[in-house]
């Protein structure tokens, strides 16, 4: 089993890898807008699923994978009238 991890201070608190390789399956759990190289969470709707989806994307390559190899995607949001430019965001990566 392979854990990529962004080194966050809650995946470090809670032993927490938002991405696990297991044999030819590749799970991503809890990723959110966050930017971690600013420690900053970003304030536009549609900048965060993009952050969310290059993180995704940044640890898929490192679990040897693609974003283009996703098969199925889930979005929450606590807005659901502000989804448009998450999807937006989803189409610029290729979902």
């Amino acid at each position: 089993m392979q854990r990529v991890s962004t080194g966050s201070p809650v995946e470090v608190t809670f032993g927490y890898s938002y991405v696990v390789r297991h044999e030819d399956t590749v799970y991503v759990s809890g990723t959110t807008g966050y930017a971690y190289a600013t420690m900053t969470m970003l304030d536009n709707v549609g900048q965060q699923a993009g952050n969310a989806l290059a993180t995704i994307d940044k640890a898929l390559k490192e679990a040897d994978s693609s974003i283009q190899d996703t098969v199925r995607v889930v979005y929450i949001w606590r807005r659901p009238r502000r989804c448009r430019s998450s999807g937006q965001a989803g189409r610029r990566h290729g979902l």
